[in-house]
């Protein structure tokens, strides 16, 4: 009977912990989410204050790689905290009506944003100064993670070296 009882308080322990461990990073999946872009002209005084690079993350609802880059690596990027005082990322939905005030400070659209760009692929990241000129080779499309964050670390390094400079 004390066999039977440990073995059954083991496995409720066990059960309890795998379910409480899933429930954790459910919860925290839910609260960890990439900034929407809604006003590019505060974002540039945030970067002035820096100097740091502003990622534009440009996605679709849609886009099953967009989906994939922010399990993958966005969410696991904001997560870490590692890049807090050398990156700002944002989020633009492609296909959002929603306003944006431009790094001008003028109220925008993402299409419009997204044109004055060149855009036509999801998901797309922009290493962007303070004043919105791209400083590092964009970065299209997302396959898998296996060298992006090597990418990604060269990306945000090599942007704020250029902002630096500048």
């Amino acid at each position: 009977m004390t066999k039977r009882f440990c073995s059954c308080l083991l496995i409720y322990l066990l059960a309890f912990i795998c379910t409480s461990g899933f429930a954790n990073e459910s919860e925290t999946a839910k609260t960890v989410q990439i900034t929407k872009a809604d006003n590019l002209a505060a974002d540039s005084r945030l970067s002035k204050d820096g100097p740091s690079v502003i990622i534009l993350y440009i996605a679709a609802p849609d886009c099953p790689f967009c989906k994939k880059l922010e399990r993958e690596v966005l969410i696991p990027f904001i997560k870490s905290g590692d890049y807090k005082n050398k990156a700002i990322l944002r989020k633009i939905n492609w296909h959002s009506s929603e306003s944006i005030i431009d790094f001008n400070g003028e109220e925008s659209t993402p299409i419009n944003i997204l044109k004055s760009y060149d855009l036509k692929i999801t998901p797309t990241l922009l290493f962007l100064d303070s004043e919105g000129n791209e400083v590092y080779e964009r970065s299209i499309g997302y396959s898998g993670n296996e060298f992006f964050w090597y990418y990604l670390d060269v990306a945000i390094t090599k942007s704020n070296l250029a902002i630096a400079n500048h």
